[in-house]
């Protein structure tokens, strides 16, 4: 069991955040600087080796935080794994798309927003000069973060690089320009053109505002006790609801990566199984691992329903999670 001195080293106090004003290339681009990166449970995807960091021990995803000033913006970049932004203070225009214009919708205290991945994000401080975004990124290792083609240039033009190993170069501090080859490369126009469009009424839907949420008294098993009754209100997936009828604004997971994970398990699954159950001389054997194995295939397909909401589970863990649990079910 874990002591209070231990536990009080996983609690951050808001007051004891440590900030980065040059986690990115986009510090050296006047629009957007000052902007205050902050690292609390994970690196996150900053680019900066001295980011200051909370919390290193790896949690299954990445919990940051940005703060720019009043008209400052953020901008379009993409990651390779989900990322919602909180807004705790503030009004906020979040962006998408930049192909090459781009969409928006604006956010104010306590709304949520799932950015899907392969979209270019960005947002602008449309509020008060210290409104801050939480920001949260699933996964240990969320794959960094790519910049937008028109970012990466006007960094160049100030003098800042970008190797491919997402080393920044800062020449006018006297570091040498990286060769030609070691240089990062952006996304081409025509791959860009490629991502899906993603409209304003799509991204709505994505969009949680605080007083939409659908809070429940009946979430948790202790909600009839006395002295109980805590509120629960699913917000990306159903969490640790335990009410069977709630239903959570955003159930997405990744689909274009996760799409048929379950059938093409429960197909590579049944071919093992039949081999197996072709060597079993009992036919009543035969016919009970036959039906176990579709039982599993069943409640395979009924889990993949259920993992949408996961939200912060990577393709990779993703498929481990579910080849783990056929496995366990079918030995």
């Amino acid at each position: 069991m874990n002591s209070i001195n231990e536990l009080a080293l996983r609690r951050i106090p808001f007051s004891s955040l440590k900030s980065s004003t040059e986690a990115f290339i986009d510090y050296c681009l006047p629009e957007c600087r000052p902007k205050f990166n902050y690292a609390m449970i994970g690196s996150g995807v900053s680019q900066n080796p001295n980011q200051p960091v909370n919390i290193r021990e790896p949690h299954g995803f990445q919990l940051g935080g940005v703060s720019i000033p009043h008209g400052k913006v953020n901008p379009a970049h993409m990651h390779f794994t989900c990322e919602v932004f909180l807004c705790f203070k503030g009004n906020w225009l979040i962006q998408w798309g930049f192909n090459p214009s781009c969409e928006s919708a604006e956010i104010g205290e306590l709304d949520i927003v799932s950015i899907p991945t392969w979209i270019y994000r960005g947002f602008k401080n449309i509020g008060v000069d210290d409104g801050f975004l939480f920001t949260a990124l699933g996964g240990d290792k969320t794959g960094g973060v790519l910049w937008g083609p028109t970012t990466v240039a006007a960094a160049q033009n100030n003098g800042v690089y970008l190797t491919k190993n997402h080393q920044m170069i800062d020449t006018t501090r006297g570091e040498s320009k990286p060769p030609e080859q070691e240089l990062f490369e952006p996304m081409s126009a025509a791959e860009i053109d490629k991502l899906k469009k993603w409209s304003v009424a799509e991204m709505s839907s994505r969009i949680v505002r605080f007083n939409e949420l659908q809070w429940s008294t009946a979430g948790l098993l202790d909600s009839s006790l006395p002295g109980c009754g805590a509120q629960v209100a699913p917000v990306v997936g159903l969490g640790m609801s335990e009410e069977i009828n709630l239903q959570a604004k955003i159930t997405t997971l990744m689909v274009c990566q996760l799409s048929g994970c379950a059938s093409l398990l429960a197909a590579k699954y049944q071919n093992i199984c039949l081999m197996k159950s072709k060597s079993l001389l009992s036919k009543n054997l035969k016919l009970k691992y036959t039906l176990k194995l579709q039982m599993a295939i069943t409640s395979l397909q009924l889990l993949e329903v259920k993992l949408v909401g996961i939200h912060f589970l990577s393709p990779q863990n993703a498929g481990e999670f579910l080849k783990t649990w056929v496995l366990k079910r079918l030995s």
